[in-house]
């Protein structure tokens, strides 16, 4: 009877010590499979097409995926400093590691990439707003890629709303954000599936961590989360296509829609305030003066270099991983802050980080007009 009862305890303990060793299998070869990279025929390397290449991520990957294999035994850990967007402390080999198209709103953006004379890097002029640019580029991709498919789309392009309150904006402003952010983002996804189907390729759609935490700037904010959702269903959509779809969360960085030389992003966030006065008298003075003062050493501070991350290769480098390893995440936050601060934070209860946020924003961001103005 005795032996009876310890086997009915010991069975359930059993069952979880098998859980909990197969899960820890799961995990440790899960991450060594990770770090195994799809090796492509040296006679027929995989093309990646990317939007939004004049500056920031979609640059500096363009020209990292266009340049010859890293050689980690001379890169080691010194991979911080950059010139011209690439490292100095990497040796090259002949032929880059794929094709690159790399999809230029500017003519500036696509002579600086032409200048470099890279077989491996070709440029088209695209603005993923208008449908038409979108259609002369696909079709430029089509004729480059002679038949076969493109192993990956990289939808990059990106802009950033006005700061300010939400009742400053007017419907202008709500749109110039969608359009790019979502609406052009789903326009060349839609216009290239085909050829990344043909391939059984990836698509890599970056997103932000206010596409997992909303903060400070509600229409960029919706425009991730439409990201993010979109992804997560064309992903299950295509699964059975063999094309994987993956995010990217970056935290914040120095890239151009952060850049506030001159005073750039505080300006525009002053004027739109002065508006007010001529256009919505009432709403100014609900606000207060003090409400901008104080909001403007905000921004000041937290767009100082010395709060954003400069290496932009902690991005491009899982956006590498996401295009070739041979299992790549669904999900990549970059950045210290997006993985230690944001990411835990969107997974408490709201309650709790309403509060924390609240502590933040409360002492620096609260209206201190005439509250009844309106």
């Amino acid at each position: 009877m005795l032996f009876m009862v310890e086997d009915s305890v010991m069975f359930p303990w059993l069952l979880v010590w098998q859980a909990v060793a197969l899960s820890a299998m799961w995990i440790v070869f899960w991450h060594f499979k990770s770090k195994q990279r799809i090796h492509f025929h040296t006679t027929n390397r995989p093309t990646v097409f990317i939007t939004g290449c004049d500056s920031g991520f979609g640059k500096q990957l363009a020209l990292q995926l266009s340049s010859s294999p890293l050689s980690l035994s001379a890169c080691g850990t010194k991979c911080n400093k950059e010139i011209s967007g690439l490292t100095d402390c990497i040796t090259r080999e002949l032929g880059g590691q794929c094709q690159v198209i790399a999809g230029c709103l500017t003519e500036q953006g696509r002579a600086q990439l032409d200048a470099l004379d890279n077989p491996s890097l070709h440029t088209v002029q695209l603005d993923v707003t208008n449908e038409d640019s979108v259609t002369q580029a696909r079709e430029r991709v089509e004729k480059l890629l002679n038949g076969e498919g493109l192993w990956g789309l990289v939808n990059n392009a990106g802009v950033a709303s006005i700061p300010g309150a939400t009742d400053w904006m007017d419907k202008q402003d709500i749109v110039g954000c969608l359009n790019v952010n979502i609406i052009g983002l789903m326009d060349v996804t839609r216009q290239f599936l085909p050829l990344v189907k043909k391939a059984k390729g990836r698509i890599v759609n970056v997103s932000s961590i206010n596409g997992r935490f909303a903060f400070g700037n509600s229409i960029y904010c919706a425009s991730k989360f439409a990201v993010e959702g979109f992804s997560d269903s064309i992903r299950r959509e295509l699964a059975s296509w063999g094309v994987h779809v993956a995010v990217m969360e970056p935290g914040f960085f120095q890239t151009s829609l952060t850049n506030n030389d001159g005073d750039r992003i505080v300006d525009s966030f002053l004027h739109r305030f002065n508006q007010l006065q001529t256009h919505n008298r009432p709403l100014y003075m609900a606000y207060g003066s003090k409400f901008a003062e104080k909001n403007v050493k905000v921004l000041r501070e937290h767009l100082s270099k010395g709060r954003l991350n400069s290496n932009l290769r902690l991005v491009t480098n899982q956006m590498e991983h996401a295009l070739f390893s041979k299992m790549p995440r669904t999900r990549y936050a970059c950045g210290s802050d997006a993985k230690f601060f944001w990411i835990p934070l969107s997974m408490l209860p709201t309650a709790v980080s309403d509060w924390l946020i609240g502590l933040a924003m409360n002492k620096s961001c609260s209206p201190e007009g005439d509250l009844w103005a309106l």
